[in-house]
């Protein structure tokens, strides 16, 4: 009975079942264990209890049993690590595994799959076993579950693409201050008769930087959504940022959250110029094959012509591109992120954009938000003389100088949703993810 429970608690994950044991366990690699919470009393009914796990180390335990051989890197569920975590976490276990052939690593958080997933992948890239963070979660995926479902927070993801990018270059981190300027979604969350009355928080370290006013008397026809700020914001290093719908009962519904770091703006620019390029790439070819196609036919038909068979003139196509203009207004492959839209950010603007499927809680939510939505995050850097300065971020009061007074007083309802746990709801354990 006790081992059925366990198995409807791992759900899709795989589990050791050998000598007599049954853990909530995967060799990763023959020496990287991934594990659920070792577990003592009642919970270790559906856990793995502590006695049953040797060689391992969410909450606290006595760490003699392991021999003292434990090391803590925590942090909260449902989030994102502090980057600067990463690579001393990498590090340390490096050392332990090439101290000894015999040694074995185990990571574990509370269910073993989100969390530990985002760190055994960042040391994948950092051993140098995968070259890209697709192949290093594609692999962590299959390994760890029956349905390559690891690693499926957009978040936890950006982190290990951010630390493989990080690898792969040589680079050396270092905290980068920008500044907020706007956020712009592009696409209407429905939220409340097909509109929302947005408003979003900004969070450095888990503590409340800024909160906006409530943007109100949007439409449902309005396709693009400007989230301004009266000043810009100082960003460095870890930001999430919150985006919430004020319901008429003055409640603060979450509506999607999202991490990014400000070090790897340059990256995303990048990235964004890259797809911009191969989207006009593979229209050109779409437009040269129906070229080459028409131009057939007209040549055929010339030729039919002069044989007598047909009469009149052969008249040329002029294939008219439908999303030039909108390209030629609205596409820069400038430095401010190749596929920002036609609005004018500033010459010394970056904007990093965020389709739904990067998006925390509204990756999964095909009822508010339509297919084509996104987020842009429009910075700038900062000037030479206000750096000089020594720009600091400090956290304000608990109400923001931005906030209004109607914003101020509706109340958060933003309990973490389910989806968003290492361990998903049943249901999204069949659907398939972006990788």
């Amino acid at each position: 009975m006790t081992n059925i429970v366990k198995k409807m608690v791992s759900k899709k994950k795989r589990r050791y079942v050998e000598y007599g044991f049954d853990l909530d366990l995967t060799y990763i690699k023959p020496n990287i264990v991934a594990m659920g919470f070792p577990s003592e009393k009642l919970e270790g009914v559906f856990r793995n209890r502590a006695q049953d796990v040797v060689r391992c180390s969410e909450r606290t335990y006595d760490p003699g049993r392991f021999h003292q051989r434990v090391a803590n890197y925590p942090f909260d569920d449902h989030q994102a690590p502090p980057f600067e975590l990463i690579r001393p976490f990498c590090d340390d276990m490096d050392l332990w595994l090439k101290d000894d052939d015999r040694n074995v690593a185990v990571v574990h958080c509370k269910a073993g799959k989100g969390r530990t997933g985002v760190m055994i992948c960042s040391y994948l890239l950092h051993d140098r076993l995968f070259d890209t963070s697709k192949e290093a979660l594609a692999f962590y995926g299959e390994a760890r579950t029956q349905n390559a479902k690891g690693v499926t927070i957009p978040s936890q993801r950006r982190w290990v693409q951010y630390y493989g990018h990080l690898i792969r270059n040589s680079l050396e981190y270092s905290p980068r201050t920008v500044l907020l300027k706007a956020l712009r979604l592009q696409g209407m969350p429905m939220m409340q008769v097909g509109t929302c009355v947005p408003s979003f928080v900004v969070r450095f370290n888990n503590v409340r930087i800024h909160t906006s006013k409530v943007y109100e008397n949007l439409r449902k026809t309005d396709t693009i959504v400007d989230l301004t700020l009266p000043q810009p914001v100082p960003l460095c290093g870890d930001i999430k940022i919150e985006l919430f719908h004020n319901t008429r009962t003055y409640r603060k519904e979450k509506m999607l959250h999202f991490w990014f770091n400000t070090f790897f703006i340059d990256m995303h620019i990048a990235q964004q110029q890259a797809w911009a390029a191969d989207e006009h790439r593979a229209e050109r070819e779409v437009r040269a094959e129906v070229h080459h196609h028409r131009t057939k036919k007209e040549k055929e038909r010339e030729r039919e012509s002069l044989r007598g068979h047909a009469t009149g003139t052969s008249q040329h196509m002029v294939m008219r591109d439908s999303r030039a203009a909108a390209r030629a207004s609205g596409v820069s492959s400038s430095s401010n992120g190749g596929l920002t839209p036609g609005y004018d950010v500033g010459p010394d603007c970056k904007v990093i954009i965020l389709p739904q499927h990067e998006l925390d809680k509204a990756n999964k939510d095909k009822r508010h938000f339509p297919g084509s939505f996104q987020v842009h995050v429009v910075l700038s850097e900062v000037n030479q003389e206000v750096e000089n300065d020594g720009l600091k971020i400090n956290p304000p009061p608990s109400s923001s100088s931005s906030s209004d007074n109607e914003g101020e007083a509706r109340v958060d309802y933003c309990d973490e949703d389910e989806n968003l746990s290492d361990t998903d709801s049943e249901d999204e354990w069949d659907k398939p993810s972006k990788v």
